[in-house]
């Protein structure tokens, strides 16, 4: 197994974000649309957050009940700065995948945007992480 391979070689670079204001029911559908879980929260090209499908499930857990529509307008009401997880922890491009791996594994994220001189370039997931370890064998 290669221990020094940069994350930029198995971070997804299709990126799809989000923006603080954006209402939860976009966001939802941006999740459905791309088969996505996290979104990177930006306020112009600065990560200032990250959402996850999980957040969104957590907030509509009790509304997604009662039926459709009341649903989609609860989601409507709720921006994405109300739910986001603030200042997320990010790496760079050049960061080790091992070193990920670890970062993923202690703090128990999902999903690290990663970041060059200020600048989003990419995501990388637990599913990323999955790949590049089933690859290996």
């Amino acid at each position: 197994m290669k221990h020094r391979e940069p994350v930029s070689r198995i971070m997804s670079t299709d990126l799809q974000t989000a923006h603080r204001k954006q209402n939860l029911l976009e966001v939802a559908d941006i999740f459905e649309k791309h088969s996505i879980r996290h979104l990177p929260v930006l306020n112009g090209e600065e990560v200032i957050g990250i959402i996850s499908r999980t957040d969104v499930m957590r907030v509509s857990y009790g509304v997604s009940k009662v039926d459709a529509d009341h649903y989609k307008n609860f989601l409507q009401q709720l921006e994405v700065s109300e739910v986001m997880t603030p200042s997320p922890m990010t790496v760079g491009s050049k960061t080790s995948i091992k070193e990920v791996g670890e970062i993923l594994h202690k703090h128990r994220f999902s999903a690290l945007p990663v970041v060059d001189e200020g600048k989003l370039v990419g995501i990388v997931t637990t599913t990323d992480m999955i790949g590049y370890l089933l690859d290996q064998y």
